[in-house]
């Protein structure tokens, strides 16, 4: 088969940067399953800039990957989300669709895969539609959510535009992929009705082997503090400002907790204060590495994921395969899991720092219920998961 993607620059061969984001890591790792398949990725990196017109180029091939640039003038996502009226925005992209159209036409991929969805995705699936490629989506996150959570960001017309390009998806879609029923649920409920008979869950993947490797030299932090762990890029949807006061509230009750947060944080003057407060109760580790997030993972007593939403959560996996407890809100995608197989008292209320500190003590040095750890490891080894991937291409490419 060959796969036309959504792909990104720190993924290209000989980059120097590891790969960021949920999506950006699991393209580098099914790509190269797919490698090992026989199968061949075409990825598309699809970049916004200050350039007047769309222009698409060849970047480079090999026996089974390819990779073109599709360049977009960042003006027209600033004119759709700031537009105070409508606008047709399929006439207003016209031109980059046109391209990817044309690049469709020029490899023709068995399949395209949207792996997340925003407008670079949108313009992928428009010109899938236009070439009439059966499209199959994952969906990583809920852009609707987003766009609600950034609502500042964006005019309202703006924001129920791009919301209506989410809601275009089982439409066009011959497969709607969901992490979880949760997700699932929450997209019905908000976005869009979906197909039954066009509708999957296939869990996240992971090597569960890579996590499990002692690292000799991964030095332990002293055990006369209870070690708590963060690991999210800085926005809003990841509530680092109620991480904030949950460890400024930690010091002022005097308990011996260290906090340590993997992230990085802007330095701009929006949220002066809470950066400040961050700073100075929680110590910030430069990004790294998987190798880095695996160390970081066993160094801690417990990771916690206070998102406001969260389809799955990665780090939920890098956690418990690290063999590290990790409590998440009622906003993450794991929590169905967390309840049905034991692990309810990891699921906290983060929203009040007094009532999740109390709630932490109850689970702190407990390990993590042993059905939901065999429930995580026998769903999610990623060569299940990428051979179900497959299975679904060959049956969507069938009909």
């Amino acid at each position: 088969m060959l796969i036309l993607s959504n792909d990104y620059s720190n993924n290209l061969p000989n980059s120097k940067h590891h790969a960021k984001g949920g999506p950006a890591n699991f393209a580098k790792r099914f790509k190269s399953f797919l490698k090992i398949e026989g199968h061949v990725w075409l990825g598309l990196i699809v970049e916004f800039n200050s350039i007047e017109s769309p222009e698409l180029k060849f970047i480079n091939k090999t026996k089974s990957l390819q990779y073109y640039r599709l360049k977009v003038p960042g003006s027209l996502a600033k004119k759709i989300g700031r537009t105070p009226n409508k606008i047709n925005a399929e006439k207003l992209f016209g031109p980059a669709i046109d391209l990817i159209a044309g690049l469709i036409k020029e490899t023709q991929p068995d399949i395209i895969f949207l792996n997340g969805y925003a407008i670079s995705n949108w313009l992928i699936l428009k010109a899938a539609q236009k070439e009439k490629i059966p499209v199959a989506i994952q969906h990583a996150g809920i852009w609707t959510k987003e766009l609600r959570v950034y609502k500042d960001f964006f005019s309202l017309a703006g924001r129920k535009i791009m919301e209506g390009m989410e809601k275009e998806i089982p439409k066009i879609a011959a497969a709607d992929i969901f992490l979880n029923d949760w997700s699932r649920r929450y997209f019905n409920a908000h976005v869009a009705k979906t197909a039954k008979n066009k509708t999957y869950i296939i869990p996240l993947p992971i090597d569960f082997a890579f996590y499990q490797k002692a690292d000799k030299k991964n030095k332990k932090i002293s055990k006369d503090t209870f070690n708590i762990g963060i690991i999210s890029r800085w926005d809003r949807i990841k509530n680092h400002e109620l991480i904030a006061h949950l460890a400024e509230q930690a010091r002022k009750n005097g308990l011996p907790w260290k906090f340590y947060s993997i992230t990085k944080i802007p330095r701009t003057s929006k949220n002066k204060e809470i950066k400040k407060l961050y700073r100075k109760n929680i110590k910030i580790i430069p990004q790294t590495n998987q190798v880095g997030i695996r160390n970081f993972c066993k160094k801690m007593d417990l990771i916690i994921l206070p998102s406001q939403f969260e389809t799955a959560g990665f780090v939920v996996l890098e956690s418990v395969a690290s063999g590290t407890p990790i409590a998440i809100s009622e906003n993450v995608g794991f929590v169905d899991a967390f309840k049905k197989y034991g692990a309810q008292d990891w699921v906290i209320d983060f929203n009040n720092p007094s009532s999740a500190i109390k709630e932490i003590i109850a689970i702190a040095n407990k390990p993590m219920p042993d059905k939901l750890k065999n429930f995580l490891f026998s769903n999610h080894q990623s060569d299940k998961v990428f051979k179900n991937y497959i299975k679904l291409f060959k049956n969507i490419i069938k009909k």
